[in-house]
């Protein structure tokens, strides 16, 4: 308890380990180091346990280290010597008594604990016999699964970032195609594979097409890449494949010398481009190509749906043709001829045909939206091509002119507006003041209502408390006044508190015989002891947990009893018999 209280302060530690774990030095050099160490790290603590072992096992030259070292402490030194020994005070050496002088109050004895002490420690145990064993849990569900959800769609592009985005996509397969080329050039340079750069002569090998379905040379892949047709480099590899495969195919037959040159070379041929796209292309960029090619492809494919769908959907617009020949059948209503269609204006009223120049004021551009003539407009209101609308909007949009103050009569100050602005805010706030406080006033004499009530409701129901009766201290309960608590515990001698079935089976008088027992064999134990003798208890109530006929439990405990006894009797005739052999010796 003291080492916990100062554990701010550094601590030392000197017992028989300390001594001799090195091997290294000898234990006067540990015990000086030690207590040199503590004396550095003043103010400090230095802890010396079983203080009695240590010095009996120690050799005179140690004792007499050790003694010089403590003796030589200043007693104003801020150095904190605690010692423990386990035997009396009398009894230990002389040397040691006069390191710790009882004159000085410089010892303590520590009494071991009493029967209440005892008592209370072991009543957990008392209390464990009767705990009803826990309850055991339902097993936990099976996780349920959960269903997985399509991936959300991502937001659509607007025109600009599909824009940005295409010359991105576009700058990147340029940037391909660049690296193709460069690879295309070093392969046609080198001379050994001539035979692969023209396409084979179907007239002169006329049985070519017979084994080869595919043909492909590098003439063919230098114009696929002016066409653009190789998306990534994976493509321009897969034809270098192909043409590797279509000479080992064709010149199978290895008899022949030619056969076999050509065969090597075409092998050579996809080992040396394959080196060159490993060495000079990272693989970031190609796997950049190809998502460039299958988001094209996916926004051609969703484009193809929609047209399909919107196909369905709507239905089709009639035909041009009659819009056509509905304006050919209809004349001028000025000039009455039905000719030059393409300066024919149609009115949206009465479905009469006028030519743009025939119109008065004639008409240079056609007019977007509703167009209407004079007859249908009224006689001269309103002008041709104009809707009524937009005829009405011009009625109504008439331009106010502002009148000054001066004009209308009223000229105030600037300085005389913000003076009436304060006044007006003060008069506002001091009524919002009034009114709170009224409101305030209302809340508190309805709450002062709702009291009175309460109390004249509990005067008419709260019976007057009587030796015969209890008042219920319950949460919904009101507060009990002081008579009934005096009631209460004048008459708590003669009530009984009812016991509580717990559903275990057990002897509770054979448990306190126990406990009692226990008690009394424990008299005059170290609470280190006691602490052993606890956790033996414990290990024989812990074996009855999950039970609930324990009625064997005081039989088990009671057995465990007696061996702390035979063990306490034999611990004692080993303790005469090793001071009556110390005796001897002396």
């Amino acid at each position: 308890a003291l080492l916990h209280f100062m554990e701010k302060l550094p601590c030392t530690k000197l017992d028989i380990p300390a001594l001799f774990s090195n091997s290294a030095r000898t234990p006067e050099e540990a015990v000086t180091t030690l207590i040199h160490t503590a004396r550095r790290t003043q103010p400090g603590v230095l802890y010396i346990p079983h203080l009695t072992t240590l010095w009996d096992c120690c050799t005179e030259t140690v004792r007499a280290t050790l003694s010089t070292l403590l003796a030589d402490l200043q007693p104003t030194a801020p150095l904190l010597v605690l010692a423990v020994a386990s035997v009396p005070y009398t009894t230990l050496p002389p040397e040691l008594q006069d390191l710790f002088s009882q004159h000085y109050r410089e010892t303590h004895r520590v009494e071991n604990p009493g029967e209440n002490e005892r008592r209370e420690y072991f009543h957990p145990l008392v209390t464990a016999c009767s705990t009803p064993p826990p309850k055991v849990l339902p097993p936990a569900p099976p996780p349920e699964s959960l269903e997985v959800l399509p991936a959300p769609e991502s937001r659509a592009l607007t025109a600009r970032e599909e824009k940005r985005l295409r010359k991105k996509e576009d700058h990147l397969l340029r940037e391909l195609r660049i690296f193709l080329r460069d690879i295309w050039t070093k392969v046609n340079k080198e001379s050994k594979f001539f035979m692969f750069r023209l396409p084979v002569n179907t007239e002169e090998v006329d049985d070519y097409l017979q084994f080869v379905k595919d043909p492909m040379d590098l003439e063919r892949m230098h114009m696929k890449l002016d066409d653009g047709e190789y998306s990534c480099a994976q493509e321009f590899l897969d034809d270098i494949d192909l043409i590797a495969e279509n000479a080992i195919e064709y010149n199978c037959d290895l008899a022949y010398e030619t056969n076999r040159i050509i065969c090597h070379r075409a092998r050579a041929l996809q080992d040396f481009v394959y080196a060159l796209v490993k060495s000079e292309m990272d693989t970031d960029f190609e796997d950049e190509c190809r998502e460039i090619v299958v988001r094209r492809k996916e926004a051609t494919s969703k484009l193809k749906k929609l047209d399909k769908e919107l196909a369905k959907v709507v239905p089709p617009s009639p035909g041009k043709m009659q819009d056509m020949l509905a304006i050919v059948s209809t004349a001028c209503q000025v000039c009455m001829s039905r000719g030059d269609e393409d300066a024919m204006l149609l009115c949206d009223g009465c479905d009469h045909g006028f030519h743009t120049y025939c119109v008065d004021p004639p008409i240079e551009v056609v007019p977007e939206g509703d167009w209407f003539c004079k007859n249908c407009m009224g006689q001269g209101d309103k002008e041709p091509g104009a809707t009524p609308a937009s005829a009405e909007s011009k009625k109504g949009n008439k331009v106010k002119r502002k009148k000054s103050r001066w004009s209308s009569g009223v000229a105030t100050s600037k300085k005389k507006q913000q003076i009436k602005k304060k006044l007006l805010e003060s008069d506002g706030e001091e009524k919002d003041e009034k009114e709170k406080e009224a409101d305030e006033k209302e809340k508190e004499a309805g709450k002062n209502e709702d009291e009175e009530m309460e109390v004249e409701k509990e005067t008419v129901k709260e019976p007057t408390p009587g030796p015969s009766h209890i008042p219920d201290l319950t949460p919904s309960s009101p507060r009990p006044t002081r008579a009934a608590t005096l009631s209460m515990s004048t008459n708590s001698e003669d009530l009984v508190a009812p016991s509580v079935p717990t559903g275990v089976r057990i002897d509770i008088s054979k448990v306190f015989q126990w406990s009692n027992d226990l008690i009394r064999v424990t008299d005059g134990f170290t609470t280190e002891k006691l602490e052993r003798i606890y956790t033996a208890m414990a290990k024989v109530i812990r074996r009855y947990r999950t039970q609930t006929d324990r009625t064997d439990l005081p039989t088990d405990l009671l057995a465990e009893l007696e061996v702390v006894k035979s063990m306490e009797r034999e611990f004692g005739h080993r303790q005469r018999d090793a001071e009556f052999n110390r005796q001897q010796r002396r």
